[in-house]
């Protein structure tokens, strides 16, 4: 994580780095012991625990519990190594969770929070997405304790991460005290990022909405960065739908929805989740492209068939999206608050990205140290 860092220091676990390309302090969150043990279950990888006497007996029952592979060893005085084998290769998963913004912190969002817990104890999720721009008017002090922590309390505890996308309506107020700066969102100062889940199974890209006008870097940068990603499966996350961007014209003389669209093409993008406040919607498939609108309306009415592009119906309550990916397809499935299956299906793997035996059999040899 240090490899770009010149320097760091820590205040209350939470370190600020600074690099070469990023002189100001940013907030970094170091992996909680909590995280790691999170991800055991569907980890491809060794993880490897170094701990004193007096923290062994936590950390052993904490694997137990886990029901991990694991072997114990005193290598020195008063230090033990725990060396925790990869899952088996059957639950070799990314599984992620896609939401609309955060709401007012009341029934609907504790109904959610709560079923997402239930699929996390089922099966770890490697993170939860927050794709829509309700967070706006929010205040740090007062409402982000009622609005995100009370609801995901027991998630963020248990390890889960989250990761949030910036749009329009995010601009300014909570955006500069919350989500940008701070590491609870894992955005550490950037506006648009890329998190990779799961040894390159999949890479999410997360974009700026707000931010794809004419001459913006981050086109280029996404060009770039799917261009050499290894993931196989590559997924793009964003507040606003392609077709509602600013059709100002790009340098290529195409305006910038047209010019997101061949980039996603030409580099095998599958999945495109957005969030722009509507029920949640799956669109039919475009070029090879399947687009799940993430259902952050609350209290909508009922939802009716009348976009001729959208496949499954609209749900009047708040939806989460579960999206579970292995070397084969990405299973999907839509939830409500009272865990009702809204929409479930699969999205196989392209033939041309289909896993070749080479590549099985180099999965699961790295190692993560702690």
């Amino acid at each position: 994580h240090h490899r770009h860092g010149l320097g760091f220091y820590s205040d209350e676990n939470v370190e600020r780095v600074t690099s070469s390309t990023h002189p100001y302090p940013t907030f970094y969150m170091p992996d909680r012991l909590e995280e790691e043990i999170h991800e055991l279950p569907t980890c491809s990888h060794y993880h490897v625990f170094l701990t004193k006497d007096k923290d062994a007996d936590m950390l052993r029952s904490t694997l137990r519990d886990r029901k991990a592979d694991f072997e114990e060893s005193e290598i020195v005085e008063k230090y033990h190594l725990f060396v925790v084998s990869p899952a088996p290769a059957e639950d070799w998963v990314v599984r992620l969770a896609v939401l609309g913004g955060l709401g007012d912190g009341e029934s609907e969002e504790v109904l959610i929070g709560s079923a997402l817990n239930q699929v996390d104890e089922t099966r770890p999720l490697d993170g939860i997405l927050l794709l829509d721009g309700q967070q706006a008017g929010h205040d740090w002090k007062t409402d982000i304790p009622k609005d995100f922590l009370k609801p995901y309390d027991a998630l963020i505890r248990n390890g889960v991460e989250f990761f949030s996308v910036l749009g329009a309506s995010q601009k300014g107020g909570m955006l500069e005290r919350f989500e940008l700066p701070g590491p609870v969102l894992n955005m550490t100062g950037r506006k648009y990022y890329s998190e990779v889940f799961g040894d390159d199974l999949v890479e999410c890209y997360f974009l700026d909405s707000s931010d794809l006008g004419s001459g913006s870097s981050q086109v280029k940068w996404l060009k770039q960065s799917l261009r050499s990603s290894k993931a196989r499966w590559k997924i793009v996350a964003m507040q606003a739908q392609l077709d509602t961007l600013p059709q100002t014209e790009q340098a290529d003389g195409l305006p910038i929805s047209k010019t997101l669209e061949v980039i996603l093409i030409k580099n095998k993008v599958r999945l495109v989740l957005i969030g722009d406040g509507k029920p949640y919607q799956r669109l039919k498939p475009k070029n090879g492209i399947t687009c799940f609108n993430s259902g952050s309306l609350e209290e909508s009415e009922a939802g009716q068939l009348t976009d001729p592009a959208t496949i499954a119906m609209e749900s009047p309550l708040k939806v989460s999206l579960i999206l579970q990916f292995n070397d084969e397809g990405c299973q999907f499935k839509a939830i409500d608050g009272l865990e009702r299956t809204i929409d479930e299906g699969a999205i196989p793997i392209p033939v041309d990205l289909a896993l070749l035996p080479a590549d099985s059999n180099n999965r699961g040899k790295n190692s993560t140290v702690y």
